[in-house]
């Protein structure tokens, strides 16, 4: 059973900002964004050791601009 087959698929090259934040952010709907990252650098930089070692112990949150506390 594919629990995701009913949530929208678009590849990153067919989706521009205000479309996404159009689309899905602002509806709060879910998507998923196929090729996002391929080829972004830190996709081979960003392991748990680097971070460790480039971060420390500081404390982050990563989240999306329309979530809630």
């Amino acid at each position: 059973m594919n629990i995701y087959k009913d949530i929208d698929r678009r590849h990153a090259s067919s989706l521009s900002t205000e479309a996404f934040v159009r689309e899905y952010e602002g509806q709060n709907k879910p998507v998923i964004v196929n090729s996002l990252v391929s080829d972004w650098p830190a996709l081979q930089k960003w392991s748990p050791a680097y971070l460790s070692r480039a971060c420390g112990s500081r404390l982050f949150r990563a989240t999306s601009a329309t979530a809630t506390r």
